[in-house]
């Protein structure tokens, strides 16, 4: 009799200890793509960051591209990426660090994290082994093959539906399987915007000497997709294209 109660016991104790995970961690089970939608007529890739995340990946052209959002919480080298939640400390920052939008875990599993400019060019690395943050030329490459900074681009690369976007999505059909969603961002301020209505991903290229304060960013909504410039301090979407 003791001995099964010392084995109930000690069971409880390790699921409890199994459940005690820190939020920002995730599961490889078919819910830690926070119920993306994506080409069913298309053949998905999988690569593992360093955190156990396994994104879905596609080639489109001659690139093979994540087709979600990075959410890995360390370099690849194991080093933590700083995790800031406050805005104030946010806006003063000059070196590499992560939020999640809304500091909502829900949000992070969806969307993944946002990432400020410093992160991505870190030598430490933030995408996994074969993989790194697109340039300038890639992007544009990515967005010539789609039909160039056109309607049709956008349609090509967003999420179907209107589960993640707030609004109405007319016309998406992912046929590149690239699947945008509307993680929005985190200015050099602190303040969220934009969830549910536009996606922001990074370049690892900055926009130039007279510009070192910023960096090349791309976007899009339900009708068209586009490229900025914007503070490095920002928190964007990550997406890593293959070497």
């Amino acid at each position: 009799m003791k001995k099964i109660l010392i084995t109930i016991v000690l069971t409880g104790i390790i699921f409890t200890f199994s459940c005690s995970k820190d939020d920002d961690s995730n599961s490889n089970d078919s819910s830690q793509n926070g119920g993306l939608i994506f080409n069913p007529n298309l053949t998905y890739g999988t690569v593992t960051d360093i955190d156990g995340n396994v994104y879905k990946t596609i080639s489109i052209g001659t690139q093979t591209w994540m087709a979600e959002n990075l959410k890995v919480t360390r370099y690849r080298n194991g080093n933590s990426i700083s995790k800031i939640t406050d805005a104030t400390s946010w806006s003063n920052l000059t070196a590499g660090a992560y939020c999640i939008y809304s500091n909502n875990s829900d949000k992070g599993a969806t969307y993944g994290k946002l990432y400020n400019w410093y992160s991505l060019i870190d030598t430490r690395n933030i995408c996994p082994t074969g993989w790194h943050v697109p340039t300038y030329t890639e992007w544009e490459t990515l967005y010539t093959y789609l039909g160039g900074y056109a309607s049709i681009t956008s349609d090509k690369m967003r999420e179907t539906g209107i589960t993640h976007w707030a609004y109405i999505n007319d016309g998406a059909t992912n046929a590149s399987g690239f699947t945008a969603i509307p993680g929005g961002m985190r200015d050099f301020g602190g303040l969220f915007t934009d969830v549910g209505q536009m996606g922001f991903w990074w370049s690892s290229v900055q926009a130039g000497d007279y510009y070192n304060l910023d960096a090349v960013y791309y976007y899009l909504d339900n009708s068209s997709v586009n490229r900025g410039v914007g503070s490095k301090k920002n928190g964007m979407s990550v997406r890593c294209v293959k070497d």
